[in-house]
């Protein structure tokens, strides 16, 4: 045994010191060498689109999560092109999903910073829940639009 283990270790002595070390490439992978350079630009390209923001606002223009009676609250939407301008002079329609709430009128044109707007209160003092408020708009021959979530108590 004694044998066995010293002709092992010869063994593995030779074979290690003629392993050498150090030097040499790192390889290559032959299937597929890649080509990137890592800075991460790529060339894709986003597409912008208008849009019509919608939502319900304060008599101070400060946003509303909710509708109260006697608040003096306003439904409103921004239209704006695809390259983020204000769109003027555009017919904005309005509408309301369910009959907890009233809109003062379903149309306004959008004025020179894209805003249109129109009254909106709870259809009775005893009105409650949710409801969603719609503004749409057509820019170039398509329609874009929007909704905002509420609340009316």
């Amino acid at each position: 045994m004694k044998r066995f283990l010293l002709l092992l270790t010869l063994a593995l002595t030779i074979v290690l010191s003629a392993c050498g070390g150090g030097g040499g490439s790192a390889g290559s992978n032959v299937l597929n060498p890649g080509t990137g350079t890592g800075t991460g630009t790529g060339t894709g390209v986003v597409t912008a689109t208008p849009t019509v923001a919608v939502s319900v606002v304060k008599s101070d223009g400060t946003p509303a999560t909710s509708v109260q009676v006697g608040g003096g609250f306003s439904a409103k939407a921004v239209v704006k092109d695809a390259a983020g301008a204000p769109v003027a002079n555009r017919l904005v329609t309005f509408s309301l999903d369910g009959t907890i709430a009233t809109l003062g009128a379903t149309t306004a044109l959008s004025n020179s910073a894209g805003e249109a707007s129109v009254s909106i209160s709870p259809s009775s003092i005893s009105s409650s829940g949710a409801t969603t408020l719609r503004g749409s708009a057509s820019i170039d021959g398509v329609s874009y639009s929007g909704q905002y979530d509420f609340a009316v108590s």
